[in-house]
């Protein structure tokens, strides 16, 4: 009797270890990019949904200066400080098609937003009012709070058709320079928010064997 209540003493102190480990390793996740570690902590929904922060905010923009932007039927002209930057449409039907919206002016920033339309996907385009240095992100680029950092998202885990995955850069000397280009495979990034100039809190969407789609909460922070 005693050596029956030995073993499921055993029994039940390997079944809750391995109960524990399961229980701290869903609620962490990694991502490896560039050689670090970035972590994934789960959150619940109403912490994701605390978080209120969006850009572009209150004073973020100003109106259009037809002087610096020029909008025609056929091209957007962007005319920075050092030269000028030219979008021009194509509207053939075919895969060359490309379509350009003026988005928003980042006053404080120095910034013009474009946004391009193409075939089959989309990509957006910040042109730096100075130096008309023009960098494109997968979609709306985001500044952190305090405009130190730029993040881009895409979800499209499974159309194939844009990029699925998280973009950062950051600012350098009033130019974008990227930190990281990372294309996701087991899970799709609906909606990413900053939470801070260095943590982001993302809204994550996984399919199973059968193609239904669950939805989880994580924060990953950008900095140690």
């Amino acid at each position: 009797m005693k050596t029956a209540t030995f073993i499921t003493m055993i029994i039940l102190v390997i079944a809750c270890n391995r109960q524990s480990e399961k229980t701290a390793g869903a609620g962490n996740d990694t991502l490896v990019i560039n050689n670090k570690v970035y972590y994934l902590d789960s959150i619940p929904e109403s912490v994701y949904n605390s978080v209120v922060y969006s850009f572009p905010g209150r004073g973020d923009t100003v109106s259009r200066d037809t002087s610096v932007v020029s909008i025609t039927v056929d091209r957007i002209i962007v005319k920075s400080a050092e030269k000028p930057v030219v979008f021009r449409n194509d509207t053939s039907d075919t895969d060359t098609t490309a379509r350009y919206e003026y988005k928003h002016t980042y006053g404080q920033l120095g910034f013009v937003h474009i946004q391009g339309l193409f075939y089959e996907w989309s990509s957006e385009f910040l042109i730096n009012l100075k130096s008309g240095t023009k960098s494109e992100f997968w979609q709306a680029p985001l500044f952190s709070p305090g405009h130190k950092l730029v993040l881009s998202y895409s979800a499209d885990l499974e159309g194939e058709m844009m990029a699925n995955g998280i973009q950062l850069y950051k600012l350098e000397n009033g130019e974008i320079v990227k930190v990281f280009e990372r294309e996701l495979d087991k899970w799709e990034p609906e909606e990413i928010r900053w939470e801070s100039d260095t943590s982001i809190v993302i809204r994550r969407a996984k399919l199973d064997s059968l193609d239904n789609k669950h939805i989880d909460f994580v924060r990953m922070r950008l900095k140690d």
